[in-house]
């Protein structure tokens, strides 16, 4: 893949990425810091990019990896700072909730809801991503709906 190719791409995946990566850490700048590594490594990279069956997947494939490794060297959760900033209206407080709702998930269910709901992926692109079976990206989904279910600040997102 040539520079001008992997630019291409790097536009067309930075905002779906930037979304993937805010629902996982819950933290805009951090969220930055991942797009930004991942974007860094893609290029390093961009040959095997361009080789694969899907330049998308393998390049979320890095920002998940990433987000793993940051999370071996942590032992708290990623949470937002939102609370500590003013909300100014409803979206806000949608925002910091959902944020805390995915921080008191597992890593896996939250990176599971984030790649299924917020990125709209398939069930199996879901497993493919997150190395599991397509029951356990379901089980876990299930699981982790629920749990979001039982925050009612969350109701109005959560409506099937």
């Amino acid at each position: 893949m040539d520079d001008e190719a992997f630019v291409a791409l790097a536009e067309e995946l930075q905002p779906r990425l930037s979304r993937t990566a805010w629902g996982l850490s819950g933290e805009v700048e951090l969220a930055r810091d991942l797009v930004q590594e991942t974007l860094v490594r893609a290029y390093q990279h961009r040959s095997r990019v361009g080789r694969a069956r899907s330049p998308e997947a393998y390049v979320r494939t890095i920002l998940l990896n990433l987000w793993r490794s940051q999370l071996r060297g942590r032992r708290e959760l990623l949470t937002s700072q939102v609370h500590d900033a003013p909300h100014r209206d409803d979206l806000h407080l949608e925002r910091a909730a959902l944020l805390e709702a995915l921080a008191g998930l597992s890593n896996q269910q939250r990176m599971i809801v984030v790649l299924r709901h917020i990125d709209d992926l398939p069930v199996k692109q879901v497993a493919d991503l997150v190395g599991c079976s397509e029951q356990t990206v379901t089980t876990q989904d299930a699981r982790a709906l629920a749990r979001l279910r039982l925050r009612t600040d969350l109701a109005d997102l959560l409506e099937e």
